[in-house]
C-alpha cells in the first residue's frame, strides 16, 4: 500500500511539475502578439511588475531612431488609445493604448526623467470597451474584482489558449455530396 501512495504521490509531482514548465507566461504572450503585428524586433523586455502581472520594455529603435511601436500604436485602425478617465486605475502620466481584438494587449507609454521611453504591457481577457458593454462587464467582474480583492492574475493559457485559437486558419473542406463543410 505504501509503494501505491509513494508512486501516487511521484506521479502527481511530476504531473504538477510538468503543467508548471509547459505554463506560458505573460512575456510569451505578449511576444506572440507583437510578432503577430510584424513588432517582435521593436521592443526589449527588461522586467516584469507585480510577479508577471505586467512587463516593462523599451524600444529598439530602427534605422533613423524610429520607435517601430510607438508609430504603430497611433494607428486607428489596430489600436484605441484610452480615454483620459481611466488613469483612475491607472494613475501616472502616461498614454496608454489597447488592440483592438479580444484577448487585448494593453500599453502604457511612460517617459522617465532622462526622457527614456518605457513600455509597461498587459493582456486583458476581456477589454473594457463603451461600445461592447459585456465585455466591459466581465472586464469589471472577470479580472479587476479578483485581482483588486483575492490577489489573482490574469491566466496566461488562457490568454495563450484563445491567442492560439485565433491563429488557426478557417478551413473549408469539400463533403462527400459536394456540400462544405466547416472545420
Amino acid at each position: 500500500m505504501a509503494r501505491y501512495l509513494l508512486a501516487l504521490i511521484f506521479m502527481l509531482a511530476c504531473a504538477v511539475t510538468a503543467k508548471a514548465q509547459a505554463e506560458p507566461d505573460l512575456q510569451t504572450n505578449v511576444s506572440l502578439v507583437l510578432s503577430r503585428l510584424q513588432l517582435q524586433d521593436s521592443v526589449e523586455f527588461v522586467g516584469e511588475i507585480n510577479h508577471g502581472d505586467a512587463i516593462l520594455a523599451q524600444p529598439k529603435y530602427a534605422p533613423g531612431k524610429i520607435d517601430r511601436l510607438q508609430l504603430s500604436l497611433k494607428n486607428k485602425q489596430i489600436w484605441k488609445r484610452d480615454p483620459w478617465w481611466t488613469r483612475i486605475l491607472h494613475p501616472s502620466r502616461s498614454q496608454s493604448y489597447r488592440l483592438l481584438m479580444r484577448p487585448s494587449l494593453h500599453v502604457h507609454v511612460y517617459k522617465k526623467k532622462d526622457g527614456t521611453v518605457m513600455y509597461k504591457m498587459d493582456i486583458d481577457r476581456f477589454a473594457p470597451a463603451l461600445r461592447r458593454p459585456v465585455d466591459s462587464t466581465l472586464h469589471f467582474i472577470l479580472e479587476i474584482i479578483p485581482h483588486k480583492i483575492w490577489r489573482t492574475h490574469t491566466s496566461q493559457a488562457l490568454i495563450f489558449n484563445r491567442l492560439m485559437q485565433q491563429s488557426r486558419p478557417q478551413v473549408s473542406l469539400p463533403s462527400a455530396a459536394g456540400q462544405r463543410l466547416e472545420r
